[in-house]
């Protein structure tokens, strides 16, 4: 068993760890940054959707696992790896779709509703977390779950900062680099586009 202050400290570590891991690779950070750009949301909005773009990832996969650790008789590792590369073709091709429909919008100087926002959110966080898989695996095995689940979601909310901080600083640089005349702002916003279908096309490739 363990004492309630090594279970704070669980917790606590996994909410840093969550924080320094969203920094590195993988993540969706350019998509939700290159997204934030092509539509020049305004801070509130892309710290939102940063944050958003965090709870999706981290949730989803806590609820995959689970669902595949009860569904399979506790076998992990082959069926999550298998429901992994079927999800990350979905949002590969959902996210190309939105940088597609981005691109016309940006030609037309049209911004995107609520609804299109969602979907990238779903899209772009769908995508399984593997240091949650990690995370929950170890505990499951010790017998210990709800520990598990307590520290991937506390890593889920330092994850979630990190990126809505990171989509943040994109759309300050995109406000400042869309500062010129309207043409210059169709040019970034074009850009952010393809930025957005580059990452579903990457996505895509490394299944």
């Amino acid at each position: 068993m363990y004492l309630v202050a090594e279970v704070i400290s669980i917790i606590f570590i996994s909410f840093v760890y969550g924080a320094v891991h969203a920094i590195g690779p993988g993540h969706n950070k350019g998509a939700v940054s290159a997204y934030v750009i092509s539509n020049k949301s305004k801070q509130l909005k892309s710290a939102v959707l940063g944050f958003s773009s965090g709870i999706m990832h981290g949730v989803g996969t806590i609820g995959i696992v689970m669902l595949i650790y009860y569904v399979t008789d506790y076998r992990l590792g082959h069926t999550f790896d298998t429901v992994s590369k079927q999800l990350m073709l979905f949002c590969s091709v959902g996210i190309i779709v939105i940088g597609l429909v981005n691109l016309v919008s940006s030609v037309q100087e049209r911004k995107q509703g609520k609804i299109e926002n969602s979907i990238f959110i779903f899209l772009s966080g769908l995508v399984p977390c593997p240091a949650i898989l990690i995370i929950l695996s170890f505990f499951i095995s010790s017998g210990v779950i709800g520990i598990g689940v307590a520290a991937a979601l506390s890593l889920t909310l330092g994850m979630s900062l990190s990126l809505s901080v990171i989509s943040l600083s994109a759309s300050q640089a995109g406000l400042l680099l869309n500062r010129g005349d309207g043409r210059w702002q169709r040019y970034f916003r074009s850009a952010g586009a393809l930025a957005v279908i580059l990452f579903g096309i990457l996505l895509y490739m490394n299944i």
